[in-house]
């Protein structure tokens, strides 16, 4: 179980392409390049949350949200996922001001292991295309009480 919240501004900037916030990759094998999981925010009409996945080297968009609750309030984020061929995967987003769950999604029977792999890691930040520049400025974001168990 990942757990931490984060606190994104309001008029927070994300990118077209792509604003990765967290990420679950796998360590070793020929798709460690690949994240399993990732977090992300889209500059779109209107801007979004959205949580990608890939099994192999292509990613899909497993569940999506308007970014617009989530700006300028404390998130509680709880991901929750048995690693294996037979695995689990579940992310829950609240509010903490009101424990309000603003996003959520749950599957019971996905695939969380590559081929090749020692073990994932999961990375905090953001991260980001460049590729356009006019949708880009610094922004920075806030985490706190990171937590992770093994159960």
């Amino acid at each position: 179980v990942y757990k931490w919240k984060i606190k994104l501004p309001a008029g927070f900037q994300s990118s077209p392409n792509f604003t990765h916030l967290h990420q679950l990759k796998s360590v070793g094998g020929s798709l460690a390049s690949m994240p399993m999981y990732t977090l992300t925010t889209r500059k779109s009409n209107p801007d979004r949350l959205e949580l990608r996945y890939a099994e192999t080297d292509k990613q899909v968009t497993l569940a999506q949200t308007e970014l617009a609750p989530l700006l300028d309030v404390w998130l509680e984020v709880t991901e929750t996922i048995k690693y294996g061929t037979a695995g689990t995967y579940d992310v829950n987003i609240k509010r903490l001001s009101d424990n309000a769950t603003l996003f959520e999604y749950s599957n019971d029977a996905i695939i969380n292991w590559r081929p090749g792999a020692s073990f994932v890691r999961p990375k905090w930040g953001i991260y980001r295309s460049l590729l356009n520049a006019q949708d880009l400025r610094d922004e920075s974001l806030l985490f706190a009480n990171f937590s992770i168990e093994e159960l």
